[in-house]
C-alpha cells in the first residue's frame, strides 16, 4: 500500500449535571411554636444545609444543625445550599423567609398586696415568657365577690418588680386581684389570684408593713402610725401560715414606739408540719414582699439560693400572714382602726412546658416544646427530659432534645419538666410507638399467631386493668404441652390450659401494650401486642368548703390552693360542679348567698383552666347553723 499507519485521538469533556434544591415555602408561625427540623433536598438525592440568610435582618430565629428555634417575634430568613454531589454541580442558593407573630405573654407572679382607703396596691414580677415581644404595659384587675371588676391598665413598666395601684374602690368590700402583661399580641395570661383583702380606714395602724425571710427567720418591718389616740403601750405582732388562724395570745410584742422592725426566729421551721424540719440545705424559697396601706415601693424579690439543685417538691407553701396591732391607752384590743394585715406569698415551681411535640426521623426522636406560660415568679433555669424514665437531657437550656436509637416494636414515653430555683414543675408528657418488624416467614399468618406448630387464634389485643387480677383466656392450637407463659420476661400464673385454650391470671402492670411469650417442648411462640393494660376509670374527686361567715361569699387563699391542687394536677378534671348549700328552712337571701358562694368557687376553677366546664347551683342540706353555710364541689374526669 502507498499509505502508512495513521491514528486519531479525540477528548470529550463532559460537564457536571445541574443540581436544584427543593425547599418548600414556610408559613407564618406564632412565637412559642416548638423548635422544628428543616430538611431540604436536591434533585440529586442529596441533603442541603441550612443557615440564617444574610440578605435581610433575620433576627427572629436561630439554627443548630437542621433544627430551627424561634427566638422572638419578627422576621426569619433561612438559606439552603448544596456545594456539589457526585456528578452534580453546586446548586443555586434558595432562600425562604417567614414572619414570626407575637404570642400572648405569660402570667406575672404577684408576691405582695395591700389596701388603703379606696385603693388596692400589688407588687409582682414580670413573666419570663413574653410571647416574643416586649412588654409595653401591665394591667391590674380587682374583682369583688359579686364579680364587679376595677382595672388599671396603665401600670408602670421598666421597673423590677412592678408596683401598681387601683384607686376608686368602694371601702368595706373584699377584693381579689390578678395582673396581666400587655404586648403587641394583647393582654396576656392572668397571674396568681391574690388573697382577699378589704380596704378601710385605719388611722392608728402602722403603715408600710413588710415581711421578708432570712434563713428560717421572718424579718418584719413597718413605719409608725400616722396618729395615736392615746398613750402608746406596745405593738402586738401575730404571724401564722396562710390558711391558719392567728394564735389567741400575743407571741411577739415591741414596747418602743419608735421601733420599726423585729426578727421572729425559726418561724419557717415551725410552720412546716407535720413533715420533718428541713435541713439548712433545704431552705424554703421565698420572696421579700411589702404590705402597705399606701403605695408599695417593694424591693426586688428573689428565691433563696442555699442549694444549687432545686428541691423536687412542687410547692413551698403559700407563705405567711402578718398582723400588727397598735395598743394604746384608748385602744387596748384589736380593731379595724389600729390593725394592719399583710400577706407574704412564696414563689412556686413553673407550670409544665407548652406544646410538647415529638418529631421522628428514622430511628431518631426529637422532642421540642415551648416555655411554660407561668414561671412561678422565679425564671426557668433549664429543663429535664426523660425517655422511658431515663434522663436524656438534664437541665438543658435549649427548647429541644434529641434521642437516638429507637427500636422496632417499642413505645417511647417522653416527659419534660421545667426547673426554677423553687424546684421541678409538673411534666408535659407524650409518647411514640415504633412499629414492630414483620414476623419471619412461617411464624405467623392472618388471624393467628403461629410458631413451631403452636398457634393462638384471633390475634386482636385484649384489654386489662392495670390493677391486675383479671383472667385472660385465649383460643389456641397445640397448647396442651405449654410449660410456661411470660409477660415482660416474668412468669405468669397459668390457671388452666388444654389443646385448644389457655387461661392466665394477669398481674398488676403499668399502662401500655405488652407481648406474651409461650414455651413448650415444641418451641417458643411470641404473641406480639397481646395485652393492652389500661388504667381504671377515675372516680369523682370531692371537696367541701364550709363554715362561711353569715354574709361572706368570697373565696380565700386556702380555698384557691385546694382547688388548684386538683384542677392543675397531672390528670385534670373535665368538669367542676359547685353546689352552695342552704338549710331546710331557708330564705330567699340564703339562696342568693349560696349561689354566689358556689359561683365564686367555680370561678376559681375556670380561671385556673380555661378548658374546664363549670356549673354552679344551690342545694338543700339537713345541717343547720354555720355548718349549713358550705359549698360542695364535685370534679368529674
Amino acid at each position: 500500500s502507498r499509505y502508512g499507519y495513521a491514528s486519531v485521538r479525540q477528548m470529550i469533556r463532559i460537564g457536571l449535571l445541574n443540581q436544584t434544591i427543593n425547599f418548600d415555602m414556610i408559613p407564618e408561625l406564632r412565637f412559642g411554636t416548638p423548635a422544628f427540623k428543616l430538611l431540604p433536598t436536591t434533585n440529586a438525592g442529596a441533603n442541603a444545609t441550612i443557615d440564617l440568610a444574610t440578605t435581610s435582618n433575620s433576627t427572629a430565629c436561630s439554627i443548630a444543625g437542621d433544627i430551627v428555634t424561634l427566638t422572638s417575634a419578627g422576621y426569619c430568613e433561612i438559606s439552603a445550599n448544596q456545594s456539589g454531589y457526585g456528578s452534580y454541580a453546586a446548586a443555586t442558593e434558595v432562600i425562604r423567609g417567614f414572619n414570626v407573630l407575637a404570642d400572648f405573654a405569660g402570667a406575672p407572679r404577684i408576691f405582695s398586696t395591700s389596701v388603703t382607703t379606696h385603693a388596692l396596691t400589688a407588687s409582682f414580677t414580670a413573666p419570663s415568657y413574653t410571647g416574643g415581644a416586649p412588654i409595653t404595659g401591665f394591667a391590674l384587675i380587682a374583682t369583688d365577690a359579686n364579680g364587679q371588676t376595677y382595672e388599671n391598665a396603665g401600670c408602670q413598666v421598666g421597673t423590677s418588680p412592678i408596683t401598681c395601684t387601683i384607686v376608686g374602690l368602694p371601702n368595706d368590700i373584699a377584693y381579689t386581684a390578678v395582673a396581666r402583661a400587655i404586648t403587641a399580641a394583647g393582654m396576656g395570661a392572668a397571674s396568681n389570684v391574690t388573697a382577699s383583702q378589704t380596704p378601710m380606714d385605719a388611722p392608728v395602724a402602722v403603715t408600710n408593713l413588710t415581711a421578708a425571710t432570712s434563713n428560717n427567720d421572718l424579718v418584719v418591718t413597718w413605719s409608725r402610725p400616722n396618729a395615736l389616740d392615746g398613750t402608746f403601750q406596745r405593738y402586738d405582732i401575730f404571724v401564722a401560715p396562710v390558711g391558719s388562724a392567728f394564735p389567741e395570745t400575743t407571741p411577739y410584742n415591741v414596747t418602743d414606739v419608735n421601733a420599726t422592725s423585729t426578727t421572729i426566729q425559726n418561724v419557717i421551721n415551725q410552720a412546716v408540719s407535720p413533715s420533718p424540719s428541713p435541713s439548712p440545705s433545704e431552705s424554703i424559697s421565698t420572696a421579700r414582699v411589702s404590705f402597705r396601706r399606701a403605695s408599695v415601693n417593694a424591693p426586688s424579690p428573689s428565691p433563696s439560693a442555699s442549694n444549687s439543685t432545686p428541691p423536687s417538691s412542687s410547692s413551698n407553701g403559700p407563705g405567711f400572714k402578718v398582723q400588727i396591732v397598735t395598743i394604746t391607752s384608748n385602744s387596748s384590743v384589736a380593731s379595724n382602726s389600729n390593725t394592719t394585715n399583710g400577706f407574704q406569698t412564696n414563689f412556686s415551681v413553673p407550670l409544665s412546658p407548652s406544646q410538647l411535640t415529638l418529631t421522628v426521623t428514622g430511628s431518631d426522636l426529637m422532642t421540642s416544646w415551648s416555655a411554660p406560660t407561668a414561671d412561678g415568679g422565679s425564671p426557668v433555669t433549664g429543663y429535664d427530659v426523660k425517655v422511658n424514665g431515663a434522663v436524656v437531657c438534664q437541665a438543658t437550656t435549649s427548647l429541644f432534645c434529641e434521642f437516638t436509637g429507637m427500636q422496632p416494636g417499642r413505645t417511647y414515653s417522653v416527659e419534660v419538666v421545667a426547673i426554677n430555683a423553687v424546684g421541678f414543675g409538673a411534666a408535659a408528657a407524650s409518647s411514640h410507638s415504633v412499629a414492630a418488624l414483620p414476623p419471619a416467614p412461617g411464624s405467623s399468618s392472618a388471624g393467628a399467631a403461629m410458631a413451631n406448630g403452636m398457634a393462638i387464634l384471633g390475634v386482636s389485643a385484649k384489654s386489662a386493668l392495670t390493677s391486675g387480677g383479671q383472667l385472660l383466656t385465649l383460643n389456641a392450637r397445640n397448647f396442651a404441652g405449654i410449660t410456661s407463659a411470660l409477660l415482660d420476661g416474668k412468669p405468669l400464673k397459668i390457671v388452666s390450659n388444654s389443646e385448644d385454650h389457655i387461661t392466665l391470671e394477669l398481674p398488676e402492670h403499668a399502662a401500655g401494650t405488652v407481648d406474651l411469650t409461650f414455651k413448650s417442648k415444641l418451641g417458643t411462640l411470641v404473641f406480639q401486642d397481646a395485652v393492652t393494660f389500661v388504667a381504671p376509670p377515675r372516680a369523682d374527686a370531692k371537696q367541701t368548703f364550709s363554715r362561711y361567715r353569715t354574709n361572706f361569699v368570697a373565696t380565700n387563699a386556702k380555698m384557691v390552693e385546694s382547688i388548684r391542687a386538683i384542677v392543675l394536677a397531672q390528670e385534670k378534671p373535665k368538669a367542676m360542679v359547685c353546689v352552695g348549700l342552704v338549710p331546710v328552712k331557708y330564705t330567699a337571701n340564703d339562696v342568693k348567698l349560696a349561689k354566689l358562694r358556689a359561683a365564686n368557687v367555680c370561678a376559681v376553677g375556670a380561671k385556673l383552666d380555661g378548658d374546664l366546664a363549670v356549673r354552679s347551683t344551690a342545694g338543700i342540706t339537713k345541717l343547720t347553723g354555720p355548718a349549713a353555710r358550705a359549698v360542695k364541689v364535685t370534679y368529674k374526669y
